[in-house]
């Protein structure tokens, strides 16, 4: 399997949703995951008490899963840099996805 069509293949089963959106999926992921700052909640009520914190201020444990995360997506899904040809078409016929140059998701 090409790298974005095994993430693909994993939410149809469940979402029904095609290449294009699993990519998208698969990049939003890694950039939260590589982000420097986060939402965190804490507090017993439903809506929680929600507060931004920088990454460097999470604990140990939390740090290291980002950062496996982090790689774990680049290195299954390839999301970094341009998508390989299969990706690139199904964003492209995608009308909801912007690949223009200037405004684009590269």
């Amino acid at each position: 399997l090409f790298s974005a069509n095994e993430v693909s293949g994993l939410v149809q089963k469940q979402e029904a949703m095609g290449l294009s959106m699993g990519y998208q999926m698969a990049k939003v992921l890694k950039d939260e995951a590589t982000g420097m700052k986060l939402m965190v909640v804490s507090g017993a009520t439903k809506e929680g008490d929600w507060k931004e914190t920088h990454a460097s201020a999470l604990p140990n444990m939390f740090r290291v899963q980002r950062r496996i995360f982090a790689e774990q997506l680049e290195l299954r899904f390839k999301v970094d840099g341009t998508p390989d040809k299969h990706t690139l078409l199904a964003l492209k016929l995608d009308p909801s996805v912007n690949t223009t140059q200037e405004d684009g998701i590269f």
